[in-house]
């Protein structure tokens, strides 16, 4: 008998249109799925007679599942944590081969959110020693990394239902338009207002940017009679950003360390650029931030080569005259997932 190829593994996701309904999986995803199956069992350590271990195999008390996805940055797949995470119920509009997907969070009621079944195996090719479904996806919280001549990185957290053992939707493939994004394509703006985003890129000295995310989703358990043992449904909390970027140390850099002097709100937009899809409308994934610098300590700098860099770092609050705090959006070819 072979063992699991680690090529053969499968990833592959299909939208709910019941939370906690699993469905056929309709995409296959390219990336790598660190599974985390839970079982939470109690060992009853009251006195039976004996000086040895008591309490047999346990009972089962709690079940849950986790994972984490790492695959390259696309303008496609990125859409499934977004609804799952930040909006559900969004699609691609436009009348043309441009489709935009606006993910602006509702900040003020629960979010309407989108939940997928995802399935994923470990094969030996012919054989599936893992074949698993989990019902009600959600992304708890995702990071996107920049660099210098670089494809970017996409890495994500999720969590479901605990899994059962069913064989993967057959004969799927991954999106025929799915495009990596270069880390070299990304532009970053910084402004003084929410309306003014776009208005002031900063050239020429942004050596690395890394963006996490905190969905503020959650697993929710209650004493709901569910025989599985697992998550009733989700909660929700705070939507919030951490933007780290790498600067050289020039006039540029040396305003961003006055900022973070004086406590400045800025206006931060990320717009990562890829393929031309008509006219000059261009694919993008974009992120917009109301970010207030951080840390106790000023700015750390090091010498890269035989320049000087700064480390910014920035995480979102709510801009009291937008009512904004951060609003990803995205622009490709797609009009559903």
């Amino acid at each position: 008998m072979s063992a699991a190829f680690n090529q053969f593994r499968l990833v592959q996701v299909g939208k709910e249109t019941v939370k906690g309904t699993g469905v056929a999986a309709t995409k296959k995803l390219r990336g790598d799925l660190t599974t985390a199956e839970r079982i939470s069992r109690y060992y009853s350590m009251y006195p039976q007679g004996y000086r040895a271990n008591p309490g047999g195999t346990g009972v089962a008390v709690a079940q849950g599942f986790g994972a984490s996805f790492a695959s390259e940055l696309t303008f496609e797949e990125i859409l499934w944590f977004l609804l799952t995470g930040i909006k559900g119920g969004v699609t691609g509009a436009g009348a043309g081969t441009d489709k935009t997907w606006d993910f602006t969070p509702q900040l003020t009621t629960a979010p309407t959110l989108d939940a997928m079944t995802m399935e994923y195996t470990e094969s030996d090719g012919s054989t599936n020693h893992v074949a698993r479904n989990v019902a009600y996806g959600m992304t708890k919280g995702f990071k996107v990394d920049w660099a210098f001549n670089q494809e970017a990185k996409f890495s994500a957290d999720v969590f479901g239902r605990y899994p059962t053992s069913a064989a993967p939707t057959a004969a799927l493939t991954e999106y025929s338009a799915r495009e990596i994004a270069k880390s070299n394509l990304l532009k970053v703006f910084m402004d003084t207002t929410w309306a003014g985003l776009g208005g002031t890129q900063l050239t020429g000295f942004v050596r690395t940017a890394s963006l996490e995310v905190v969905t503020g989703n959650e697993e929710d358990f209650n004493l709901d009679g569910r025989t599985t043992l697992d998550m009733t449904g989700h909660r929700f909390g705070l939507v919030q950003a951490k933007l780290n970027m790498l600067l050289q140390l020039d006039a540029n850099g040396a305003n961003a360390i006055g900022n973070w002097r004086n406590g400045d709100t800025r206006f931060i937009r990320l717009s990562q650029f890829g393929s031309l899809l008509t006219g000059i409308i261009f694919k993008e994934i974009r992120f917009d931030l109301a970010a207030r610098f951080i840390g106790d300590g000023e700015p750390g700098r090091a010498t890269d080569g035989q320049y000087r860099t700064a480390n910014i770092q920035v995480e979102t609050l709510l801009d009291p005259t937008s009512s904004k705090t951060f609003v990803p959006t995205v622009v490709n070819s797609l009009a559903a997932v």
